[in-house]
């Protein structure tokens, strides 16, 4: 997407990266991190790519925001199950990941 959800996040302090397959709109993003203020711009990065990579590492993050399709859920619920730490955020913009 454009990144708002990642901006929001790591406008409070969060850890906050975006995976972006869509390489027009990690351009977007990537871009308007440049101009976000440091503090934001410290805590914040963007992927281009899926988050099936290896460079798609959800150990340190504190919060995951999902933009996900409902097939796809249950793998994504495996993947913050063994990557994320407890206390980590999940978000979902639209299906519900399964355990969360």
């Amino acid at each position: 997407g454009d990144g708002e959800a990642v901006f929001a996040a790591a406008s409070v302090g969060w850890r906050a990266t975006g995976i972006e397959m869509n390489p027009t709109l990690w351009a977007v993003s990537s871009i308007r991190r440049l101009f976000s203020p440091p503090h934001v711009r410290k805590n914040c990065k963007f992927i281009l790519g899926n988050m099936w990579s290896s460079r798609a590492d959800l150990r340190l993050e504190n919060a995951v925001m999902i933009f996900g399709v409902k097939p796809l859920m249950p793998k994504i619920a495996d993947k913050i199950s063994r990557e994320c730490s407890s206390g980590t955020h999940v978000f979902s913009y639209r299906f519900r990941v399964p355990m969360f």
